[in-house]
């Protein structure tokens, strides 16, 4: 019974901690975005989005943001308008 009960405060506990996603973005499974220095003489925010073991790198184009480049498994991504996480 007390075995039980573990499991289940645990779990609760788990998707608590876990219901805005920051969880499972320390865990790497799923994508995330942090703000970059913005290059001399571009104009925009520059924006780095690393890519999640389950769903890849997150689509910044509804936002409007534009690709720029993939190196490694960071995606560059440039929104004229800024960014907010």
């Amino acid at each position: 019974m007390f075995r039980a009960l573990a499991a289940a405060g645990a779990a609760v506990a788990f998707f608590m901690a876990a219901k805005d996603g920051v969880v499972f973005e320390e865990l790497g499974l799923t994508g995330s975005c942090r703000k970059v220095p913005t290059l001399e003489g571009m104009g925009g925010e520059w924006v780095a989005c690393d890519a999640g073991k389950l769903d890849g790198h997150p689509d910044l184009s509804g936002r409007p943001c534009l690709s720029q480049a993939h190196v490694g498994r960071v995606e560059y991504w440039v929104c004229p308008f800024g960014y907010d996480a």
